[in-house]
């Protein structure tokens, strides 16, 4: 049995709940991922100091939420080959010269209003 902590749904939900599916399953991929590569576990990720939004409370969680968590950490099939880590919300015009002009990121893809990046060198 595959279980994913409301702690990390509500976060998914906050941060990807206005995307399409696709972009659902790719923010839960960068927590996935995260976790793999550093050994931390999903909950540890979200609650990294400035790492991703507070989560929305469990009642609020829509079912493509939950499918998108169980496709990612129950069924490992992300959105991306690529280990996707990082990502910003390009919403409201939003820039993040961090993300464009790290020498350690990688751009991936765009999903609705978010861009994706892996770390350069990730395979």
């Amino acid at each position: 049995m595959c279980n994913i902590s409301d702690l990390v749904l509500g976060v998914v939900y906050h941060e990807s709940g206005a995307e399409p599916y696709e972009g659902q399953v790719a923010v839960a991929q960068t927590i996935y991922e995260s976790s793999r590569a550093t050994g931390l576990s999903p909950e540890e990720i979200v609650t990294a100091k400035n790492a991703y939004a507070d989560p929305k409370p469990i009642d609020q969680v829509s079912d493509s939420i939950r499918q998108a968590c169980h496709q990612v950490f129950c069924e490992h099939k992300g959105i991306s080959e690529q280990p996707i880590r990082y990502f910003y919300s390009t919403a409201g015009g939003f820039y993040s010269q961090w993300h464009e002009t790290s020498p350690n990121l990688e751009y991936v893809t765009t999903i609705g209003a978010h861009k994706f990046y892996k770390l350069k060198g990730d395979v």
